[in-house]
């Protein structure tokens, strides 16, 4: 359990999902059915969409990093 408390944290920072604040994140994590190549079907936890964000929005730093969580 411990190992995959750590792997969902470094899963959700390259995601950036943040789970204190998941109304802002763009990416939600939830759990669903999914179908393996062999067509077993497992629970996995996903990524979904969460919102379209602005598609205007300049980042004129060009440091996205900096400016996500904005």
């Amino acid at each position: 359990m411990r190992e995959l408390k750590q792997a969902l944290r470094s899963l959700d920072a390259v995601e950036g999902f943040d789970s204190d604040a998941p109304q802002r994140a763009l990416f939600k994590r939830e759990m669903a059915e999914v179908t393996l190549a062999n067509n077993r079907r497992v629970i996995a936890w996903v990524y979904l969409l969460n919102h379209v964000p602005n598609p205007w929005r300049r980042i004129t730093s060009g440091d996205y990093a900096a400016v996500r969580n904005d």
